[in-house]
């Protein structure tokens, strides 16, 4: 089968390791292989109105626009030594619309999509950390997984002054809707609000350079430690054309590498579940291969794959399109933009 070609939009920027690079923990050769998008929120708020109306500042200033790049640059250092693919949705203090970093991620066919902010609170004394992902927690699984494993590192390593209110949340606790950025995405996306630029203290912290790194540091031992308990995905081996009926097979990966029990599918059982549009839908597994057939091809037709390993990580293969196999490695044709 020839592999998905995918016309980008938006060029791809994979970021080069820098020399300081710390020496990585063991759990960091997981990583690799991932393709992460790096989203630093906000950015170009600079000018008289924003400077007037304190937008996204603290006491002294310090802007977070600024603060979101520095980590992210720094994470995606650590991230492209550790041998993932790294895409940004930007690289310097300009401003990016909701529409095109979402864009930039479904367009590279991420895994994982991170948005780093830093919180504001009209009670200066604020600071703890918030993990939000989109949904109730059974949208996407494995955003709850990502996201918690996250607000523990960052917990234990930059120590917020008010860890009681540090935690997990459904970005509908904001909107009904949720998130943009994490409504929009397929993948895997977590939005990030690692501490509090209102905060006088962490204002002064974050302002310094070591710091920014300590921050990026925490987010990536959140990430090696998630990784570590496994990464799992379902690999498509065969697919009828897209749109027309047929059977498929997908191979089912745990992720878990050099533990016990290698070389059998480590599923927690009755974590299972094969839906077209929402609807459970009949399946065999025959060891670690899925297999169903569909007799149609419904004019909208979302497939989804959920599983979870026994480590309880859940799958990050996002929704499959049946009538396109749009960032679906493996699909029997190439898929253009609409420009070709």
């Amino acid at each position: 089968m020839r592999l998905l070609l995918v016309f980008m939009l938006f060029a791809t920027v994979t970021t080069a390791a820098r020399a300081d690079v710390p020496d990585l923990p063991y759990q960091a050769r997981y990583l690799a292989g991932l393709k992460i998008c790096l989203d630093p929120g906000h950015g170009g708020d600079i000018g008289e109105h924003y400077e007037t109306t304190g937008y996204k500042r603290g006491p002294s200033g310090l802007r977070e626009a600024v603060i979101n790049l520095r980590i992210t640059e720094r994470l995606g250092e650590l991230l492209a030594a550790s041998g993932c693919e790294v895409i940004h949705t930007r690289q310097e203090d300009v401003e990016v619309s909701l529409e095109d970093r979402t864009r930039i991620a479904r367009e590279n066919c991420v895994d994982l999509f991170l948005s780093i902010h830093h919180n504001t609170s009209t009670r200066a004394s604020a600071n703890f950390s918030s993990m939000w992902y989109h949904g109730d927690g059974s949208t996407r699984p494995a955003s709850l997984d990502l996201s918690r494993y996250l607000s523990d590192s960052i917990i234990r390593t930059i120590e917020p002054s008010e860890p009681q209110y540090s935690g997990v949340y459904s970005d509908r606790l904001m909107y009904e809707s949720g998130f943009h950025v994490l409504r929009e995405v397929p993948m895997p996306a977590v939005l990030l609000e690692c501490s509090f630029l209102t905060n006088p203290d962490e204002e002064r912290r974050l302002s310094k350079s070591s710091y920014n790194d300590k921050e990026a540091w925490a987010i990536f031992l959140g990430l090696c430690e998630w990784a570590a308990n496994g990464v799992p995905r379902a690999l498509p081996l065969e697919m009828p054309l897209p749109g027309e009926p047929g059977e498929f097979v997908f191979e089912l990966k745990d992720g878990m590498k050099e533990t016990w029990g290698a070389g059998a599918l480590r599923l927690r059982p009755g974590s299972l579940r094969v839906m077209l549009n929402d609807d459970p839908i009949a399946f065999y597994l025959d060891e670690n291969l899925l297999r169903f057939s569909l007799d149609e091809i419904p004019e909208v037709a979302t497939l989804e794959i959920q599983f979870e390993n026994r480590t309880k990580n859940s799958s990050i293969t996002p929704p499959i399109d049946l009538r396109s196999y749009l960032c679906v490695p493996g699909a029997p044709v190439p898929i253009f933009s609409p420009e070709e």
